[in-house]
């Protein structure tokens, strides 16, 4: 399958090939193997979208989820397609949107609902996580969007009741587009790891392709 230059309606990108594996074993005769191909931006786009269906704890890959989360990514496939020059969205074309148009949507979704710090966030967690060393438990990421700070609190186990009565609470308090509290449990985090074990949580290129789009708008005044 060519997702590639027919991309799905989420924005994922990559080309399938599937085979079938030939064998005198009768337990592995017949059995098939796929392999996805995709370049480098299209891979960070992939994993930025597993990462953040992590935070939200929806399958934002199958396209479910917040709109402003599936709507964020819809617009980022777009201009890396741009880039890489591959047709953009059919949504995106409908709409008539230029590179222009969707730099300057895509700015002011940043604004106003912190995707990147966000993931910046949970790439923190990560670290945390590693340090810990917890088989088991989870993790409250107060983030303070304003002085750029992520507070990690991790709980093992045993103590998920303390870990929820906090994050109720610091939920509670979070103020929009100041404050955002998420609660990831480690078991999550590793399944994670164990799918991806070369690119865990690593949203580095993802986020500086976002980083340059921002400040690519404030240099022109688009914004």
């Amino acid at each position: 399958m060519d997702y590639v230059n027919n991309p799905k309606t989420s924005g994922y990108r990559s080309i399938h090939f599937i085979y079938k594996f030939v064998s005198e074993n009768k337990d592995t005769d017949g059995m098939k193997v796929e392999l996805q191909i995709r370049t480098k931006l299209q891979h960070s786009w992939a994993m930025a979208v597993e990462t953040a269906g992590l935070i939200t704890k929806t399958p934002l890959k199958s396209s479910q989820g917040a709109d402003e989360w599936l709507n964020f990514f819809k617009v980022v496939s777009s201009l890396f397609a741009i880039k890489e020059h591959l047709p953009i969205l059919k949504e995106h074309i409908e709409n008539n949107y230029q590179m222009k148009d969707l730099m300057i949507i895509l700015y002011n979704m940043n604004k106003k609902y912190n995707h990147g710090d966000t993931l910046k966030a949970l790439r923190v967690s990560s670290i945390q996580a590693q340090k810990e060393r917890y088989q088991n438990g989870y993790y409250i990421l107060n983030i303070n969007f304003k002085q750029k700070v992520v507070n990690v609190t991790a709980f093992p186990k045993e103590n998920e009741t303390e870990a929820t009565n906090l994050y109720s609470e610091l939920e509670r308090l979070a103020l929009d587009n100041i404050n955002a509290v998420v609660l990831v449990s480690v078991p999550k985090m590793k399944e994670l790891q164990e799918a991806y074990p070369s690119y865990f949580l690593n949203t580095t290129e993802f986020l500086i392709a976002l980083d340059g789009i921002i400040e690519n708008c404030i240099k022109f005044k688009w914004v």
